[in-house]
């Protein structure tokens, strides 16, 4: 009988296929090891030049050691000598510890220090440093000179930044008002004050005997209400700042004031709330809350600390919405008393979102929402979905700034356009006065563009950042993409929905973008023009932030 033909080249193929497998299998390790990169340089003290021996050095891709994937590591020898090899390509973390010591900071996520290795690189004579600690201690003490247990100390640094030695420079007393913070060489101020963001919490004692019950203020050494008056404390490698007394100033009476009043105008059945945000400064708020009113529209805001205070009353219920106008006051000895909330209607924000085209069905399934754009009374309203005729309705809403955000958009569907009362916005709403019945009236396109591309090291080689950003910044007073984030994988980045218009685009890793070093990022960036349905291919590369800016 004749052989099957099929079966023999099938039998063939599964044969010369395990042939090929298995000698993937061999030579698979070698390519890896070919693409491998090392590390071999030395740990030294900064402060004299010295190795040091008994260091861990410890590499890692990612935000935070405890969750890297594949950490390496090694220990320096008695000439402060260390090798990591079999490292794969990427950015890397780097870690140094030894007791006594603190890595010097570098210019990546949380100021470590990073380190690129490329595909097959070998990096030979990588020179680390850390610096000694010294101690700085002493004691705090009230106006009576008795210890204060339990409070914070902090030391900053004359000239730099608190966030270089944060984790070594605060610290809490002990049982017997003793402190001991351990810091690199350096000249510091040192403070000390009560432990949590705003003195002491709680109700203020009754005391019958005609003493004030008071707070104990932020104090530096020795007893100064800022740095600007205060000593500071130099210390030079292998010496110690010991014997130092900072002695607690005291304030005004504690947080026991209050802030009491009513609301007027409520609706019966309704549900009144009111809502507070206070501050040391006036628009510096701090803290946040809400309380609801009594059956007489009764309120009372109690232990509060001196400083301002803005207050907004609510009221929703089945047949209406109200809301007062923002209250601002400055909150003093003995407290503020008989305020008054009006209720009037507010708090609603009615609209139509349309479809260029007439999708009916498509706008019944779009949900609108409002992100807030500032810290305010409350976090974002509730997302309204539309109706069948494309109308909505967002209920409690404070007054504050939002941008107008639309979910359930198909890929290339974007906001074309955003009127506020008829008139036409960059998407921002401003309703910090208040939410008396604004018309929205938002378009939306459905031939968004795209961009795409590839992502590249700042050489033109390899990407090797663990935190890859791409940034599409839209001309000033236009609206940008309505999805807040650029789907990345691997080497790849996808924007989709983008509104026509001309924009800076550009890449950098995630951990060397702040606020500050934006503007310089963007002055170098590409300029892009979008059309209609454009489909934009562009390859990055990624950007690294000036020297000084990161």
């Amino acid at each position: 009988m004749a052989p099957d033909v099929s079966e023999r080249h099938r039998q063939l193929s599964g044969h010369h296929g395990w042939r090929r497998t298995a000698l993937s299998a061999l030579l698979l390790p070698a390519v890896l090891a070919a693409q491998s990169g090392s590390i071999a340089g030395i740990v030294v003290d900064r402060a004299n030049g010295q190795p040091l021996s008994g260091v861990h050095v410890r590499l890692y891709i990612g935000l935070m050691s405890d969750a890297a994937a594949q950490p390496y590591g090694a220990m320096s020898d008695a000439g402060g000598r260390f090798a990591i090899a079999a490292l794969r390509p990427g950015t890397y973390t780097v870690e140094l510890r030894r007791a006594g010591f603190v890595a010097v900071p570098g210019e990546g996520f949380l100021h470590h220090v990073e380190i690129v290795v490329h595909p097959g690189e070998q990096i030979a004579g990588r020179k680390l440093e850390m610096l000694p600690l010294v101690p700085i201690a002493g004691r705090v003490v009230n106006q009576y000179g008795d210890p204060v247990p339990g409070t914070g100390v902090r030391a900053s640094a004359d000239g730099a930044s608190d966030r270089d030695f944060w984790q070594f420079s605060q610290g809490e007393t002990d049982e017997r008002g003793q402190f001991r913070l351990f810091l690199p060489p350096g000249k510091y101020y040192v403070a000390a004050g009560p432990l949590g963001s705003y003195g002491a919490i709680g109700p203020s004692e009754i005391r019958t005997d005609g003493t004030p019950d008071l707070a104990y203020a932020t104090t530096y050494y020795p007893n100064a209400a800022g740095q600007a008056t205060a000593t500071a404390v130099e210390i030079d490698e292998g010496m110690e700042a010991t014997g130092l007394e900072i002695r607690l100033r005291t304030t005004t009476e504690r947080r026991n004031l209050t802030v009491s009043g009513a609301v007027t105008g409520a609706v019966e059945g309704g549900n009144v709330t009111v809502s507070y945000w206070w501050g040391e400064s006036p628009g510096r708020d701090q803290l946040g809350g809400s309380i609801k009113a009594d059956a007489d529209g009764r309120f009372s805001f109690e232990n509060l600390a001196a400083g301002y205070l803005r207050l907004l009353a609510q009221c929703s219920s089945p047949t209406a919405d109200l809301e007062s106008d923002v209250v601002e006051m400055r909150v003093q000895p003995p407290g503020v008393d008989n305020v008054r909330l009006a209720l009037i209607p507010g708090g609603v924000v009615t609209g139509t979102i349309e479809i260029i085209g007439g999708d009916a069905a498509l706008a019944a399934k779009l949900q609108i929402g409002l992100l807030p754009g500032q810290p305010g009374f409350m976090g974002a309203p509730t997302p309204a979905h539309a109706g069948g005729d494309g109308t909505f309705r967002i209920a409690r809403v404070a007054p504050g700034k939002f941008a107008v955000h639309v979910d359930g958009l198909p890929d290339d569907g974007y906001i074309k356009t955003v009127l506020l009362d008829g008139v036409t916005t960059d998407g921002m709403l401003d309703f910090s006065p208040g939410v008396r019945g604004p018309k929205l009236r938002i378009i939306v396109g459905l031939d968004g563009g795209t961009i795409s591309g590839e992502l590249h090291g700042a050489d033109g080689g390899p990407m090797l950042s663990a935190q890859p950003f791409v940034v599409l910044e839209p001309e000033p007073g236009k609206i940008g993409p309505s999805r807040p984030f650029v789907r990345i994988e691997g080497n790849r980045y996808l924007l989709k929905g983008i509104p026509p218009g001309k924009y800076r685009l550009f890449a950098a890793d995630l951990a060397q973008m702040t606020p500050e070093n934006r503007p310089a990022f963007l002055a170098t960036a590409e300029t892009v023009e979008i059309v209609e349905g454009a489909r934009v291919t562009s390859d990055l590369k990624m950007q690294e932030a000036p020297i000084g800016k990161r």
